[in-house]
């Protein structure tokens, strides 16, 4: 079992493979999540193929068609700060109003729904992947992908399912 770090590292080597089928690590995200849990795609998910590989040349390669979790993590820390901007005038942003505004917010972002409590953030899902034979492959969520709709919750116990 690992931290997310392992998602940026380079794949292990393929010359053993059965030796890493047991290759457990968490992500914050995962590009295939929401596909797999039966739910609707975020406009993201399309937009990162148009921007990256719009002649579709490098199908389901990461950094093409297929964004990574750090990718996804910063896409919904800006709209974090975004959506907590939205009221302020004349594109001045006091920072402790700024903070104050981040610390109340909610909205869905590419990586589930994110809601901050006072600061930290409450709803947060985190993925479980299994890397096995030279591949990532999603094994379960635990957290809220849409907290407003039914079954929008998810744990790992189930795979993936409420």
């Amino acid at each position: 079992m690992a931290a997310n770090i392992i998602y940026q590292a380079p794949h292990f080597p393929k010359a053993q493979p059965v030796e890493h089928v047991r290759v457990y690590f968490t992500a914050f995200a995962y590009p295939d999540q929401w596909a797999i849990l039966h739910l609707a795609q975020p406009d993201f998910t399309q937009e990162y193929i148009n921007a990256y590989d719009p002649q579709q040349f490098h199908r389901g390669a990461y950094g093409y068609e297929r964004a990574n979790d750090s990718v996804m993590i910063a896409y919904d820390a800006l709209k974090s700060l975004m959506v907590a901007s939205k009221g302020f005038q004349d594109n001045k942003f006091p920072m402790d109003q700024l903070q104050r505004a981040l610390f109340n917010s909610k909205y869905k972002g590419i990586t589930g729904d994110i809601r901050y409590n006072q600061g930290s953030v409450d709803t947060k899902p985190v993925v479980v992947i299994q890397f096995t034979h030279g591949y990532n492959g999603f094994k379960g969520v635990d957290g809220c992908y849409d907290d407003n709709a039914q079954g929008g919750c998810f744990d790992v116990k189930n795979n993936g399912r409420p």
